[in-house]
């Protein structure tokens, strides 16, 4: 397979992933955008509103940032200024469910020490070589935790994803276990025919960042025992035992989608 055809087929399981993983679960990410108005107001796509519309038990959002310690930092400030503000959009449309917390996490105080407990990075570049944190902890009814380390503006076209995925995962704390067959080289590796090392493709480590993703080939004889959601991905032709077992899978109420 040429590294064009592999590009290509990659780029077709990113656009087929956002749709195929909101029909397995009904309550998956899908197509993620950041809406920019002229006052630098954040709006949520589709996918976010729906995630917040299935928000049972209320959860709590602790925003770090040092407001104090980055006074003439106006490129990174406006950056804090833009994250708190879809932070603050997401708990005006969860109806309640989401409380905000504002901290500015200054040293030695309780909020430095509520951010270091969390796991957060906090990064020497104030002015003085000040430690500055910019990053969110976030824990459900059940005392559960996700984090975002640390807000790197250079990644803020994911700003959105980062976060609608982080409630997503407070929500659903018992991960869902998809096993992935295919033959295609989607978990990267040395490339047969210039013997290089190929990239994992990026629909697959998008997967990985949700789901328990077991990856098995045609010539597998059964199913990984526990198999929540099966992903049938251009397979080379199945045996008898994998086709049966396939067939029992889906007989018996499994959910599934084929990729052809």
């Amino acid at each position: 397979m040429t590294n064009r055809l592999t590009t290509w087929l990659s780029m077709l399981f990113i656009a087929i992933l956002f749709f195929a993983l909101v029909l397995l679960n009904n309550q998956l990410l899908s197509a993620y955008r950041v809406d920019l108005t002229e006052d630098d107001v954040y709006s949520l796509s589709q996918g976010s509103q729906q995630i917040l519309t299935e928000i049972d038990e209320p959860l709590n959002l602790y925003f770090f940032f040092s407001d104090k310690a980055s006074k003439n930092m106006t490129t990174l400030r406006n950056y804090a200024a833009r994250v708190q503000s879809l932070l603050e959009e997401y708990a005006g449309r969860s109806n309640g469910k989401i409380k905000l917390h504002i901290l500015d996490p200054e040293a030695f105080s309780e909020k430095e020490d509520r951010a270091e407990q969390f796991g957060l990075t906090g990064a020497n570049i104030g002015p003085a070589g000040e430690v500055i944190y910019l990053g969110l902890g976030a824990s459900n009814a059940l005392d559960d935790q996700k984090i975002i380390a640390f807000f790197d503006p250079q990644q803020e076209r994911f700003l959105e994803y980062e976060i609608s995925k982080l409630i997503y995962q407070l929500i659903n704390p018992k991960q869902v276990k998809v096993t992935l067959l295919t033959d295609l080289p989607v978990a990267g590796g040395q490339n047969p025919l210039t013997g290089s090392f190929d990239q994992p493709w990026t629909f697959y480590t998008q997967l990985q960042q949700l789901y328990i993703v077991d990856k098995i080939g045609s010539d597998a004889s059964e199913l990984p025992k526990g198999t929540d959601v099966l992903m049938v991905a251009h397979p080379k032709t199945l045996s008898d035992e994998l086709l049966y077992a396939v067939d029992q899978y889906i007989m018996g109420g499994g959910p599934s989608t084929y990729f052809c």
